[in-house]
């Protein structure tokens, strides 16, 4: 047994704790019994300790039970509580501790008996430690009879060898007498099957055989035991008494026996409890290969196989009061790989690969209909690609027609200029002795006549020209322009999006920048021309920015001297209710800056 100087120091702290804030009072036994406590009350108890577990409900709370003097105590240790004593080492102990008391039914779960919550900073005193060896024939008790290990309070120990090892911490041990005892296992650690051992835990009985609950094991010297021959059963003869009545013979516990039958569910499969189930006639077998899986090694669903083991009767413990024991079902234990033979494979036609090819021909017939609802949509959607062309092309046709009426109507104003370029010749002509004024009206005339060429060509070209189409105002206005800028360098950022203009504003917008890019070539020399256009809020801000030769915008020439170009993109900006700003003097380039009122959005400007 370990020593404990933690429990040593606690002790010594205790003392001191004692001698300045008073005695915690004993317990009074039989008032503990009877619940004559209040709930709260801080009392010291002592005893052996006969047993500590976890609790399954809530994880981390420690149970203990303590006999003093006859009496079962329970205490237990809540998660959150700090404790300096190392209660797992205490089994087998004598011990004197400081704890408050709690009625049944307050809290949590009722207890068998009184039961204790150890305090927060725990008075512990160490009486008498635990023996240092748990198998100590002197340290547990040795019971005659199966009642008398169901009533009993210490543990009880017991020699044998393991027959049969199950999944959940289970054991058939058999005895030097031939006497099964059940044994429920406090750890992980599995003993080897046909390995003489000793088991203490603490006793209970299903009233056909011994059980040890809680138990821990050790090797013990001695010869291994032999496995005995099966016997070969009839499953009907384990779940029936002849006479057609379902009931499970008792009497087949712990015997090696064969039974045959078709694998209708494997442990690899995650049936949830890590069994194999056997369908023998009407009948199913669970057959537990924990101890050894190898044995499953080469079986599958629908094998017919044949398994030999140690037959597992399960029975509930037998408490005080029943009449009758409760039998809830029977397991076959596998010990070795050898104990699983097949007999015949599965047909490969199998349910589940029936069903396998129907579904992947119902998956096919799915394909083939979304395949045919795709094509159907791919030609609704071509069909409605070709109507929407169609359409466009009207709308082309359209659009070319009223370009040809509006050529007409150009033509018509260009004829009323050159009728008005006559006039001025014949003015001239009739002041033919005054030199200078005729002079004056002959430069205007021709001016005019140039202004009018100029005019006339760019409406054929607008006219011929397919920019208007273009949903990229950048590629618009670049195609508007090219006849213009074969030797000057022009970058475009025109970021408007062509949907938010009609085809008139485009097609004023473009003449307005042709004409500023022109008069940059034509009069200012330019060889670099920037345009730029974007949206700000429901405005719309474009500017031409060139290199040329620039002027002084308060002294340039107008409509008197013939210069039509600037006078004509103004008065197409007042149309639409903008701004013009000119920013130029000699020699420095120029920059035209024009803003434009736009509608609300989704309405074309």
């Amino acid at each position: 047994m370990p020593r404990f100087p933690t429990l040593i120091l606690s002790c010594l702290l205790c003392s001191a704790a004692l001698a300045a804030d008073g005695i915690v009072p004993e317990a009074n036994l039989s008032r503990l019994a009877e619940g004559g406590y209040a709930a709260g009350d801080k009392i010291r108890v002592e005893g052996i300790v006969l047993d500590v577990f976890t609790d399954e409900i809530e994880p981390g709370r420690e149970f203990i039970t303590l006999n003093a003097n006859g009496n079962l105590i329970y205490l237990t240790r809540n998660p959150k509580t700090k404790c300096a004593v190392n209660i797992m080492g205490l089994i087998g102990s004598r011990l004197s501790i400081v704890g408050h008391f709690i009625p049944n039914g307050i809290g949590r779960r009722s207890m068998l008996g009184p039961n204790l919550e150890i305090a927060e900073q725990p008075d512990a005193i160490l009486i008498k430690t635990a023996p240092r060896d748990k198998f100590d024939r002197r340290s547990v008790f040795c019971i005659s009879n199966m009642h008398q290990a169901a009533s009993a309070v210490e543990r009880f120990r017991v020699e044998g060898y393991p027959i049969a090892i199950l999944h959940n911490r289970r054991v058939l041990l058999k005895t030097d007498s031939n006497t099964i005892v059940n044994v429920k296992l406090a750890t992980d650690l599995r003993p080897v099957l046909n390995k003489r051992i000793e088991i203490v835990g603490f006793p209970e009985t299903d009233l056909f055989h011994l059980c040890l609950n809680r138990a821990i094991w050790s090797p013990f010297p001695g010869r291994d035991l032999t496995n005995a021959p099966p016997e070969e059963v009839s499953v009907q003869n384990l779940f029936t008494d002849g006479k057609g009545h379902r009931r499970i013979d008792v009497s087949f516990h712990g015997r090696t026996i064969s039974i045959s039958g078709i694998i209708r569910n494997l442990p690899a499969l995650g049936n949830g409890d890590g069994l194999l189930y056997l369908e023998c006639g009407e009948f199913i077998v669970p057959v537990d290969a924990s101890s050894c899986p190898k044995a499953l090694d080469g079986v599958s669903i629908s094998s017919r196989v044949k398994c030999t083991g140690i037959c597992f009767v399960e029975t509930s413990s037998w408490q005080p009061g029943d009449q009758l024991p409760h039998v809830d079902g029977l397991v076959l234990v596998l010990r070795s790989p050898d104990d699983v033979t097949v007999l015949s494979q599965p047909s490969w036609w199998t349910p589940f690969r029936l069903l396998t090819v129907i579904g992947v021909l119902l998956a096919l017939m799915v394909a083939i209909l979304v395949w045919n609802i795709a094509l159907r949509r791919v030609a609704e959607r071509r069909s409605q690609e070709l109507f929407k062309a169609k359409l466009r092309r009207v709308e082309s046709d359209l659009k070319v027609q009223e370009r040809t009426r509006l050529a007409v109507e150009l033509h018509d104003t260009i004829a009323q200029n050159l009728t008005g370029i006559s006039m001025e010749i014949d003015t001239a002509d009739q002041l033919s002795g005054d030199r200078a004024q005729m002079t004056k009206h002959l430069h205007a005339a021709s001016r005019t006549l140039q202004s009018c060429r100029d005019e006339l060509r760019n409406c054929l070209w607008d006219l011929q020209s397919r920019a208007l189409d273009e949903p990229d105002m950048n590629v618009a206005i670049h195609k508007t322009l090219e006849p213009l800028t074969t030797d000057a360098n022009l970058v475009i950022r025109f970021n408007v999006p062509r949907t938010r203009l009609s085809d008139n504003t485009a097609h004023e917008l473009m003449r307005i920048i042709r004409e500023l890019v022109a008069n940059a070539i034509r009069h200012g020399c330019a060889t670099n021309i920037r345009v730029a256009g974007k949206i700000e809020g429901n405005r719309l801000l474009f500017s031409v920015r060139d290199d040329g030769m620039g002027f002084d915008p308060d002294n340039r020439p107008g409509l008197l001297q013939g210069h039509f170009g600037l006078h004509g993109v103004r008065e197409r900006v007042n149309q639409f209710n903008g701004e013009l700003h000119i920013e130029s003097s000699p020699g420095k380039g120029s920059r035209i800056s024009i803003s434009l009122d736009l509608p609300a959005e989704g309405q074309k400007l």
